[in-house]
């Protein structure tokens, strides 16, 4: 009887230490995948949080200009497009940084119209940089950002 026991004993904690590894596996794939996402397997660098902010935030500036109403003012956080880490650090070069600061004039430019087809101008132009640049350096987002072109 007492072998039995212990033999029922064994295999119930054997039992246990293997489901509780087995669900701490899990639970560190799925905040791995969590954190890196289905998009982009890299993880996610400042650059591309700052960008996907960006991305929503030129959402918000088409829907305001098309409403004909007061643009959010994202001046100050879009200037960090020259100071975030990027996921591959030798791809911000000369290169990068001349359409960075073209992008910040675009962005700054948007704020001088007063009606709105000339603030939708400049908006479409600061969605071109943002084409170009991409372009050049990083292309996979470029369908998402041809989305924030005017009747797109």
């Amino acid at each position: 009887m007492k072998k039995k026991l212990l033999i029922i004993t064994f295999i119930f904690f054997i039992s246990a230490i293997f489901y509780n590894c087995t669900k701490k596996i899990t639970n560190n794939t799925n905040t791995i995948a969590t954190e890196m996402g289905e998009t982009n397997p890299n993880g996610s660098s400042e650059l591309a949080l700052l960008m996907r902010e960006m991305d929503k935030d030129s959402w918000k500036i088409k829907e305001a200009i098309e409403k004909n109403q007061t643009i959010p003012d994202i001046k100050e956080k879009f200037a960090k497009i020259h100071s975030a880490t990027a996921t591959e650090p030798e791809k911000k070069d000369a290169t990068y940084t001349v359409m960075a600061d073209a992008f910040l004039k675009t962005v700054n430019d948007m704020y001088i119209p007063t009606s709105k087809e000339e603030k939708m101008a400049a908006y479409t132009i600061m969605i071109n940089n943002c084409l170009n640049c991409h372009k050049a350096a990083c292309p996979g987002p470029i369908v998402r950002i041809k989305k924030l072109l005017v009747n797109q």
